[in-house]
């Protein structure tokens, strides 16, 4: 049989060779087919080394598809594989490692940005706020804004803060974001232990939701100076065990283009 370790030499200038295969030679024993074609070499055969290497691992692999993996010599374990990634990644003529890209936005840059995005759905004319949870994971679990539930008609609501009426006030009828984001994904059980990215610091309504469910930890991205709604949501969400923290970044702003 063919054996991996053979493979360690071929990673250079970026380009691996196929397996086992170096100046035309196999290194080690191979089935009958496989040494035939080897014995022909690739130039009597009128190949390319490209030609040639591929002719010989096509025969290679149909020969492995009988074997099991635990008598295949031919097939790599993990630490193998992990071994020779490092030996290309050192190796100083390869070209393929290149430094990553160094602008890239953090997570939570990413997060907040989809917040702000999602604020621009809302229909209040006075506030958009948008919502969005986040798993351990960095993985999206609820994402919501700030407006009426399902199949209300955004024009046949009042969008006022009149507090005299309550039933002319948008209060009694909108949603907060955190709320609508922590509704949209009820269906979803990953809600213990999740953060969630707010433009706006939330209310006492929508802090006790969020404890309620098990969120962790907010980050906002501006509040409103302190009130008796605000110091209470503070107290329901250090009671809760939920941190909180105010958005930083370095940028200015993330632009987004649909050319």
């Amino acid at each position: 049989m063919i054996k991996v370790k053979a493979l360690f030499s071929f990673c250079t200038k970026g380009f691996i060779l196929p397996r086992r295969i170096h100046s035309g030679r196999i290194e080690a024993k191979m089935p009958s087919e496989c040494m035939k074609i080897s014995s022909e070499g690739r130039n009597n055969g009128n190949l390319s080394l490209e030609e040639f290497t591929k002719k010989l691992e096509d025969c290679n692999l149909n020969e492995k598809r009988s074997l099991n993996v635990e008598e295949d010599e031919n097939f790599a374990s993990l630490k193998e594989a992990a071994e020779l990634m490092e030996k290309c990644r050192i190796g100083e003529e390869n070209q393929n490692f290149i430094p990553k890209r160094a602008d890239y936005i953090t997570w939570d840059e990413m997060h907040m940005g989809l917040a702000l995005l999602t604020a621009k759905r809302s229909k209040d004319p006075h506030t958009q706020v948008g919502a969005v949870i986040v798993d351990d994971d960095n993985v999206l679990c609820g994402i919501g804004y700030n407006g009426l539930p399902r199949g209300c008609s955004d024009d046949l609501f009042p969008w006022g803060k009149d507090k005299e009426v309550p039933f002319l006030n948008k209060y009694s009828y909108v949603s907060h974001a955190e709320a609508n984001a922590i509704l949209n994904c009820m269906l979803s059980p990953r809600l213990k232990g999740t953060r969630i990215y707010t433009t706006l610091f939330p209310c006492n309504d929508c802090s006790k939701m969020l404890v309620q469910v098990g969120i962790k930890e907010v980050i906002f991205h501006k509040y409103k100076s302190d009130s008796h709604q605000s110091l209470s949501s503070k107290v329901l969400l250090h009671h809760g065990g939920v941190k909180i923290r105010q958005f930083k970044s370095e940028r200015k702003s993330i632009t987004l283009d649909f050319d």
